[in-house]
């Protein structure tokens, strides 16, 4: 039999295509973030470069200018350049300090505040109860009580100094005025308050106090031997502080004394000098506007873009493409049937039924079960049993017409298992309708078995799977068939595990 020409049906193409839609999928993804990948290498790439250009440009422009002017000038523009990076540095100090710390967002007349009151008794000299109130001042506040007190107030204010927003204070030691209890000669209070600019953070924050206070205080015993510290008191209240007032104005006044100090730095200078100084205090410059447009692109700073939904959209579509392709490839080089048409045109045979779905398709992904949907053809999605019971009543009924007794039934190995379930389910069938039935490998084996059963059988009938079963193999086996004179009645194809 000449091996004739095989049409590709498009429809029956996509339908394979789109049911490969996880694999599509995946290459789809890997390519967008390799694509992405790319465009962040490149981005940091031409950062770098222009950096490096800026940079030359820079020192190409110092040494240009410093060649116009003399050691005394230069000399005059460096000093005017230390004097401004000075106070550069003071006005970013004190800005920031203003901006990012807790007690500056305070109103002085009215804080939220939180004061622990605990009594503190021993019997032993003053002297060492004075001791005993001195660690407390001193160490009461180690980092990891500071860590856990600034996170209350979030990032933005992560710069806060917390001994600025909790004093502690005993009433043993001299100098403070603030006595709120009195105390017997051994013991004494010990008073600890707490700013914050709601009473939420004030309670939040005196919780933390009270499990360090707990934890210190059995570490000191260890040292000065035990002592009693009882809680007398806890009290939220709205309080008024001066020194936070005062603490504002000077830094408000830092920073104003820095700006002029900068903007009066350069004065009596020349236009050459002027060049030159600008060309100093340019980073300086810069880093200012960076730090005013943080999370902002600028013409100044570039910056690396690392999500770039160009190239990532490039990288799906490429991704699709390409595994479409693949896919398409493979689905046109392949030597095995694709449907029931193309079974047809191969056998010269009728075919008498087709098992849409597998046993593993009918429980399959939901998506897969739409897409299957939409490539039916209006054909209806029959039982596979009642669908097995007609292709045996309509091959029993032509294999009598013929007066045929023995029926070969042939399913490739290489089928899978559920194919040959299906042959057998089918040959069961026939052999309940009265016929001697077979089933068997596919006559092109290295099967002696297979040639012996083909001569006593009267007809023979093909069990195909799309996209397993090989053309050429099918050809062959009809040409066999002929040789033999076992007159084939038709075929019986199943579904493709892959649409």
């Amino acid at each position: 039999m000449n091996e004739e020409e095989v049409q590709i049906d498009l429809v029956t193409l996509l339908h394979y295509i789109l049911r490969k839609w996880r694999s599509i999928i995946v290459m789809m993804l890997i390519l967008a973030v390799a694509a992405n990948l790319y465009s962040v290498r490149k981005n940091m790439a031409e950062v770098a470069a222009a950096g490096e250009v800026q940079e030359k440009s820079t020192k190409k422009a110092v040494e240009e200018i410093k060649t116009a002017l003399t050691d005394d000038e230069i000399e005059q523009v460096e000093l005017a350049y230390r004097m401004y990076s000075y106070n550069a540095e003071i006005y970013r100090d004190n800005e920031q300090y203003l901006e990012n710390s807790a007690v500056m967002q305070l109103s002085s007349n009215e804080i939220p505040t939180e004061m622990l009151s605990y009594q503190v008794k021993k019997d032993a000299a003053e002297e060492e109860l004075v001791n005993i109130f001195a660690m407390y001042e001193n160490a009461l506040l180690d980092e990891d009580t500071c860590t856990a007190v600034v996170s209350v107030f979030g990032e933005k204010y992560a710069n806060t100094s917390v001994r600025e927003l909790i004093r502690i204070e005993d009433t043993l030691n001299a100098s403070h005025t603030d006595v709120l209890m009195t105390q017997g000669m051994n013991s004494g209070i010990l008073n600890i308050r707490i700013y914050a600019t709601d009473q939420e953070q004030c309670e939040r924050i005196a919780e933390i106090i009270k499990d360090r206070m707990q934890v210190y205080t059995q570490q000191l015993q260890q040292t000065f031997g035990q002592f009693i510290v009882n809680s007398v008191a806890e009290q939220y209240y709205m309080s008024s502080d001066n020194e936070i007032n005062e603490q504002k104005s000077d830094a408000i006044d830092a920073v104003g004394r820095a700006y002029s100090a900068m903007q009066n730095a350069s004065a009596g200078l020349t236009e050459d000098q002027m060049t030159y100084y600008n060309l100093l205090v340019k980073p300086i410059e810069e880093e200012k506007v960076q730090e005013n447009h943080k999370g902002v692109e600028t013409a100044i700073t570039p910056t690396v873009q690392y999500v770039n939904i160009k190239y990532i959209l490039i990288g799906l579509f490429a991704g699709m493409f390409l595994a479409v392709c693949w896919y398409a490839v493979i689905y046109i080089m392949t030597q095995t049937v694709k449907d029931a048409d193309e079974v047809k045109a191969v056998t010269n045979l009728p075919v008498f039924g087709m098992v849409l779905k597998n046993k593993k398709a009918e429980k399959g992904n939901r998506i897969d079960r739409w897409i299957d949907s939409w490539f039916a053809h209006g054909r209806k999605s029959e039982d596979t049993e009642i669908l097995l019971m007609r292709i045996s009543h309509e091959v029993a009924m032509l294999a009598e017409q013929k007066n045929m007794q023995h029926l070969l039934l042939t399913v490739y190995e290489s089928n899978g298992e559920e194919t040959r379930e299906y042959a057998e389910d089918l040959a069961e069938k026939l052999s309940e309708l009265g016929m001697t039935v077979t089933c068997t490998d596919g006559l092109i084996s290295n099967n002696t078995e297979v040639l012996k059963q083909l001569e006593y059988a009267d007809g023979a009938v093909f069990v195909e799977q799309l996209m397993k079963s090989d053309r050429k193999e099918i050809r062959d086996a009809v040409a066999l068939c002929e040789r033999c004179k076992v007159e084939v009645l038709g075929n019986v194809v199943i579904g493709s595990d892959s649409y």
